[in-house]
């Protein structure tokens, strides 16, 4: 870690599980929490970023977990949860964080692409806290950070679905 990083002792240890870990923010905060010394777990689509991800924090106390994983299969998304837990421990920190700000003319909204935008951009977040709630009564206590944005705020008929979807990670 560099000498200008701030460490976090009670981020040693502590099992942290990032939806969408693969690549962009999601992968910042794989190093970050990985260079605290927590053991990191994460799913994504991006295999090819991800395996570079972990080639760079490789010299971590531990390496990261990358589970392949489409989010907007929830079956897949529990299975990932399951694995860690079972083979890394309880989940004391979740980082919701997984995204896709696909920009396209609210007018042109189908019945179809609603459903894409809030199976990707909002309902794997409530399902990962769903089942990470387990794990962190088991530890008595627990982190959820639930990533949202700001495109809701700006004025902009591209973002508007996007926005609708982020700006909901307040209430959750």
């Amino acid at each position: 870690m560099s000498n200008n990083s701030a460490v976090y002792p009670s981020l040693k240890d502590k099992i942290v599980f990032v939806l969408g870990g693969s690549s962009g923010i999601g992968a910042d905060f794989v190093e970050a929490f990985a260079k605290q010394g927590s053991k990191v777990a994460f799913v994504g689509r991006n295999e090819n970023s991800a395996n570079k991800l972990i080639e760079k924090l490789s010299k971590c106390a531990f390496v990261p977990k990358f589970y392949k994983c489409d989010i907007t299969d929830l079956k897949a998304l529990e299975d990932s949860i399951d694995n860690c837990v079972n083979t890394i421990g309880n989940i004391g920190v979740l980082l919701n964080n997984a995204a896709n700000d696909e920009r396209h003319e609210f007018k042109d909204t189908t019945y179809e692409y609603f459903d894409w935008e809030y199976q990707t951009n909002l309902r794997p977040h409530v399902f990962t806290a769903k089942a990470v709630i387990n794990s962190m009564l088991k530890l008595g206590s627990g982190s959820i950070i639930n990533l949202g944005s700001i495109g809701w705020m700006r004025k902009n008929d591209k973002t508007i679905l996007y926005g609708i979807f982020k700006s909901s990670m307040n209430g959750l």
